[in-house]
């Protein structure tokens, strides 16, 4: 028996040996290669093509040379594809596999799916759409050309995970390809070459195994590299992938779906972290969790979509973090940025030129956005905004001139935004209809904008400051409330003109001096503002607002020499700042006009119901200041004098009660027009309130309500008219009370002044266009105040004698006539503006007597100069 084990043993043993050394031979004559081509014509729809296969047996290696499958375009070609392999498959041992593929080409392009309409595009490659592709791996006989769509195809593989079918033990320790050619076959599409990818170990057997990967791509003119692990076959599938992008250069060029024309190149290196919760559910939602960690840069941004272009010298963002959660009770994305840079941005319309939107510089820093899931809420905020450089023209009215904005900076620091959905309401999402939740809280440290430049039509401003602090936005429900700290706005200058009338205009707004005030219907506003509060929707609140250091230049283009009108506003400022005004709102404010009139006044002010109540005084108002616009509106004429004025005032809701006081040094006037007939008993009524110095001081005295009065504009003048008309100056006032009365300038100069009782001074003489005065011309000036500190009952009379010189200079240098007169005036008002400012500021500015014109009469010399007389 044991004789007959042995001898069964090594029959078999020599069978084995046998069967290994013919296995030996086929393997050691299959490594020799078989000589190529070999074509298959039957593996419809391709027909494969190989120019040379090599077998060898130890490892198990399977080499391809010159492989081409398919026809067209789109076929695939390999110059080179090993696959290796060992012998432990064969003994139970897990099939590993090493794949390298080099050289290589494909053509690709996006086509409808065979047998439908082209309405439903899909990928199509190497000849087969993905659909064809997936029967043809799956091994399905049916006929592909009645696959389903892929969302269908992919929905039907899901399978419960009890009827899943167990994954063979496979290990492709290694996958590498190099220089494979994805080659676009239709018009738009990128070409990309493959310049390296290496992928492993990935195993079926082990899911949570880490996989590295490495691709290196060339497109677009640059290079995408992607460095990384990823976890493809786990549970949840992960990746973590480094991707760096140098360089690119995106156009339509590139890829079709890009809007026409845009141009843009990228480079950019990211860190991209995705978590994919796989679900057996048949359309279960795709909800992956994704972080993105990195900088990115696009430079050379350029864009065109008639009749608009963009163009955007470089975008930069730093530590950019954006993160996808799909987890409840957690933010559904969380962005984050260390700072974005925009530069150069400019977008034109090429239809208007003149429509252009441009700033020079925007930085954020320290950026932060997080978004509830469901709409539920969201908050950002960012530690600071910069943005400089802001150029932005806009046509209100395509007939008009263009609106121009300029800004040098504008920016704040530590802005924070919360908006949560109330939950008891419908959940409408904050971030999809760009409204905010139903509470809501803005705050923002500090605010401020720098050399703001606005140009309207008639209307020129320019400021070099504007801050707000602690400003905050609250919102609940549909309570709105905004609530501010202390604003400045300082450093300003402000032109206008008041355009001139059309003739019709005119007649519709002039009204003749006989013609009674029609009352105007006034809203009645209740005393008690409770119910307004209670109704009101969005609420207010300031600290303080201070506006100082403006000068303002007015201009009435109606008047037939329009003089030129500044004021200088020192400072002007709002206390506990309301909206609505239902409270009162303590303001002061001073300012000086034309240099000479200093004003002084401070009250309170609200709009439910109305109540404004005011209290100062102006003094040394020049009343030849007033001749071009009372000549023009009111038919007065004023030779010479100074005003100063006390004036308190109150108005409340059908009330009015005021006492003015005002005090005339040396006035002399006359009317002209239909009025002129009025010359004799205004000269009277003056001739009678004056005193032995020749000052006149009226007061009127104002109380009415009820019926008595309509509180109104044209009701207020109408009963200071009515008052003032007692004391014999109906005229006279009538004009100070007008829209314009605080809006008065010099005009072109005429009248001579009185010959006697005169001292003549030396006069002030100017260089051709000079401006301001001289150190000698000031030490002039206050030799002149001793003498009126000395003499007081002295007064000075000055008068402008222009130069015809100084109108061919600034012709030859303003060719327009009307433009370069208009600059001639405004060039004598300063100079006058300047001579009388040193007496106003110590304290003579009622003695300073102008002359309404200068006499026609008088030498044209050669230069400009302001004639002086002391009177008596």
């Amino acid at each position: 028996m044991k004789s007959i084990t042995v001898r069964l043993r090594a029959f078999i043993i020599v069978v084995l040996a046998l069967a290994l050394c013919a296995v030996a031979l086929v393997v050691s004559f299959l490594s020799t290669g078989w000589i190529t081509p070999v074509v298959n014509h039957y593996a419809e729809p391709y027909k494969a093509k190989v120019e040379h296969l090599e077998l060898a047996w130890n490892p198990l290696t399977l080499k391809i040379e010159g492989l081409n499958l398919g026809e067209g375009p789109q076929a695939l070609s390999l110059e080179k594809l090993q696959v290796r392999t060992g012998w432990g498959f064969l003994f139970g041992q897990p099939l590993e596999l090493f794949i390298q593929l080099e050289d290589g080409a494909i053509g690709y392009q996006q086509s409808g799916q065979k047998g439908q309409s082209t309405t439903a595009p899909e990928w199509s490659v190497a000849g087969l759409s993905l659909t064809e592709w997936q029967k043809l791996v799956e091994g399905d006989q049916a006929d592909i050309s009645q696959t389903p769509t892929p969302s269908e195809s992919l929905s039907s593989g899901v399978k419960s995970e009890d009827n899943a079918p167990a994954l063979p033990a496979i290990s492709l320790n290694s996958l590498q390809l190099k220089n494979i050619r994805l080659n676009s076959n239709q018009k738009g599409l990128p070409s990309i070459r493959v310049e390296r990818l290496l992928v492993g170990p990935l195993a079926t057997y082990s899911t949570e195994q880490n996989t590295s990967l490495k691709l290196d791509l060339a497109t677009a003119g640059g290079t995408l590299s992607i460095d990384g692990t990823a976890k493809p076959l786990a549970k949840t599938p992960k990746f973590d992938l480094h991707i760096n992008l140098k360089n690119m250069t995106f156009n339509q060029a590139w890829l079709s779906q890009l809007p026409e024309p845009l141009s843009v190149r990228l480079a950019s290196e990211l860190r991209l972290q995705v978590q994919i919760p796989v679900s057996t559910r048949k359309n279960a939602p795709f909800n992956p969790r994704a972080k993105v960690t990195g900088n990115v840069q696009l430079s050379a941004l350029s864009w065109q979509q008639a009749p608009y272009g963009l163009e955007v010298e470089e975008i930069r963002v730093n530590e950019l973090s954006l993160e996808k959660n799909n987890q409840e009770n957690t933010p559904a994305f969380d962005l984050s940025v260390q700072a974005l840079h925009i530069t150069a941005f400019n977008l034109a319309n090429a239809a208007e030129p003149n429509l252009v939107a441009a700033f020079e510089a925007l930085t954020l820093e320290q950026f932060f956005a997080s978004i509830l899931a469901e709409g539920k809420g969201q908050a950002l905020g960012s530690e600071k905004l910069a943005l400089s450089g802001i150029k932005l023209n806009l046509a209100l009215n395509p007939k008009k001139p263009n609106i121009t904005l300029s800004l040098d900076h504008l920016g704040y620091q530590d802005m924070t935004l919360v908006s949560v959905q109330d939950n008891n309401k419908a959940q409408e999402s904050a971030v999809e209809d760009g409204t905010l939740g139903d509470n809501a809280v803005l705050r923002v440290n500090g605010f401020k904008l720098e050399d703001l430049g606005l140009v309207l039509p008639d209307l020129n401003y320019q400021l070099e400051q504007a801050a707000v602090s602690g400003l905050s936005f609250v919102k609940q429900g549909d309570q709105q409330q905004l609530i501010t700290g202390d604003s400045l706005v300082s450093g300003g200058k402000l032109s206008y003109q008041l355009a001139a009338k059309t003739p019709g205009e005119k007649q519709a707004t002039e009204v003749d001096s006989s013609a009674a005030d029609a009352p105007s219907p006034q809203p009645t506003i209740a005393e008690n503002d409770s119910s307004t509060i209670a109704n009101t929707t969005f609420i207010a609140t300031g600290q303080r607002l201070t506006v100082k250091q403006h000068q303002i230049a007015f201009r009435d283009m109606n008047l037939p020499e329009p003089p030129l009108t500044r004021i200088e506003l020192n400072e002007f400022n709002i206390e506990q700042l309301r909206w609505p005004m239902t409270q009162r709102q303590p303001w002061q404010t001073e300012f000086w006009l034309n240099g000479q009139s200093h004003w002084q006044f401070a009250g309170g002010f609200q709009l439910e119901p109305l109540k404004l109540d005011l209290k100062g005084h102006q003094k040394g108002l020049a009343l030849p200041d007033l001749t071009p616009y009372s000549q023009h509106y009111a038919e007065v004429v004023f030779e010479e004098g100074s005003m100063n004025n006390n004036i308190e005032f109150e108005i409340k809701p059908k009330r009015l009660k005021g006492d003015i006081g005002l005090t005339l040094f040396n006035p002399e006037l006359r009317l002209e027009g239909k009025q002129s007939k009025q010359n004799i008993p205004l000269s009277m009524a003056f001739s009678v309130l004056k005193d032995s110095n020749g000052k006149v001081e009226l007061s009127i005295k104002l109380d009415k309500e009820g019926e008595e009065l309509t509180v109104g504009t044209k009701a207020i003048i109408k009963e200071l008219l009515v008052t003032a008309s007692q004391k014999g100056a109906v005229s006279y006032l009538k004009y100070m009370l007008q829209p314009y009365g605080t809006l008065m300038s010099i005009g072109d100069l005429g009248k001579k002044l009185a010959q006697s009782g005169t001292i003549p001074l030396e006069r002030i003489s100017f260089a051709p266009l000079q401006a301001d005065l001289t150190e000698q011309q000031k030490d002039y000036a206050s030799k002149i105040e001793l003498i009126l500190k000395d003499k007081s009952h002295l007064r000075m009379s000055y008068c402008l004698y222009p130069a015809a010189e100084e109108n061919v200079l600034l012709q030859q240098e303003i060719p327009d006539a009307d433009k370069a007169r208009q600059a001639i005036n405004d060039l004598n008002q300063q100079r006058l503006n300047a001579w009388r400012r040193l007496f106003a500021e110590s304290g003579f500015a009622t003695r300073l007597n102008q002359c309404s014109k200068p006499d026609p009469k008088a030498s044209v010399e050669r230069e400009t100069y302001i004639s002086l007389l002391l009177k008596s």
